[in-house]
């Protein structure tokens, strides 16, 4: 009696792992392709536009600030 009742918790704990872990894997596949679709999102033209209009107040002044911009978002553009 002691064994059978011994053996119902094993495969109850096993049983709970397994399906611990599957959830686990089911979760971290979501994450993975919410992070690949705002990996693309990042891609497309308006994403670059958004970046376009940001203000650099306080820095707009510094040459050098600007340039690194520019030639960032003209990187960007060009893919």
């Amino acid at each position: 009696m002691s064994t059978t009742i011994v053996v119902v918790l094993a495969s109850f704990v096993v049983a709970l792992a397994l399906a611990l872990a599957v959830g686990a894997v089911i979760v971290r596949a979501s994450r993975l392709q919410n992070d690949r679709a705002r990996a693309a999102a990042l891609t497309t033209p308006a994403a670059w536009s958004a970046l376009a209009g940001i203000s650099l107040a306080g820095y707009a002044d510094d040459e050098r600030v600007r340039s690194a911009v520019d030639a960032f978002l003209a990187a960007g553009r060009a893919r």
